[in-house]
Order: structure tokens, then C-alpha cells, then sequence
């Protein structure tokens, strides 16, 4: 009675690993990218949607504005027509995700969105922010958008 493996077969062991993580490791790629630019879109998303809320309960201005690939800040007015100095809180997006300005139609989309009390609402335009993955992952860009659409600032994440 043997013990152990035999060259022959440890080499066979050893060539299976290799297609499964050959086959496998692309998509665990390219999954790590979708969840890292899901968790960025996410968090501008709810900067937003709490930018949009908290002027409708403080009455006061509150705005989001992209200030970088990596970089926006959300910023906070004492009064409610978004004049002065306001206090400003920056975010920085994973290094993975790109942050760049969608086109709404024809038009390219504006770098700020300001929510004004009483009702949290914007000057009326679409402002669509678009997240690109900056992994490559061997297969298309993954992407998300977050839109603030119409008076009313509902934010829509896709």
C-alpha cells in the first residue's frame, strides 16, 4: 500500500487549479468593480438625497458640486437663496470610480445642483453625474449614473 501522490497526478491537480482561476479570476474582477462603483454611486446618491432633505428641514440652501475626478463637496448656506460663504464638507470616491458630468439631451450637465427651501428644489435643470470604473476589467466599462431630475430634485440612481 502506497501513501501520498504521485507526480503524475499532482500535476493534473495543479493544471485544473489553474483553468479554474484562469476562468474565475476575470469575473471576481470585474464583480469588485461593479461593487466598488455601486458603493460610490450610492454614497452620492444619499449626499444628495440628504442635501435635498436637509434644506427642506432647515430651510436653508444646501448644494453638491463636483470639484474633481475623485472629489465633490456638499455645501451648506445660512440663509435660503444660497448667498454668502457656505461651509463646505468634501467627499472623496473610491479610487476606483471616476466622477464625471453626464449630458442631459444635448446638453452638457452642470457641474452643481442647489436644493433651495421650502420645498428642496433645484433651478429646474437635470444634473446627471456619471461613475466610470477605472478597473480593467477585460470586458465593457462599468458605469452608473445618478441623475437629480426636474423642480422637485428627486435623485435616481441607476
Amino acid at each position: 500500500m502506497r501513501r501520498g501522490f504521485t507526480l503524475v497526478e499532482f500535476l493534473v491537480v495543479m493544471v485544473a487549479v489553474g483553468v479554474l482561476l484562469a476562468v474565475g479570476l476575470p469575473n471576481f474582477v470585474s464583480w469588485r468593480a461593479n461593487v466598488a462603483l455601486s458603493n460610490a454611486a450610492q454614497q452620492l446618491a444619499t449626499d444628495l438625497h440628504d442635501a435635498r432633505v436637509t434644506a427642506k428641514r432647515s430651510n436653508t440652501c444646501r448644494s453638491v458640486a463636483r470639484t474633481g475626478d475623485l472629489t465633490y463637496v456638499v455645501r451648506t448656506y445660512t440663509n435660503a437663496t444660497c448667498a454668502g460663504t457656505p461651509t463646505d464638507a468634501e467627499r472623496t470616491m473610491p479610487a476606483t470610480a471616476k466622477l464625471t458630468l453626464g449630458t442631459v439631451g444635448s446638453a452638457a450637465s452642470p457641474a452643481e445642483v442647489s436644493f433651495r427651501p421650502p420645498y428642496g428644489a433645484t433651478d429646474g435643470a437635470t444634473v446627471q453625474f456619471v461613475l466610470v470604473s477605472t478597473v480593467n476589467t477585460l470586458r465593457t466599462t462599468p458605469t452608473r449614473t445618478v441623475r437629480v431630475t426636474g423642480p422637485l430634485g428627486k435623485v435616481i440612481l441607476k
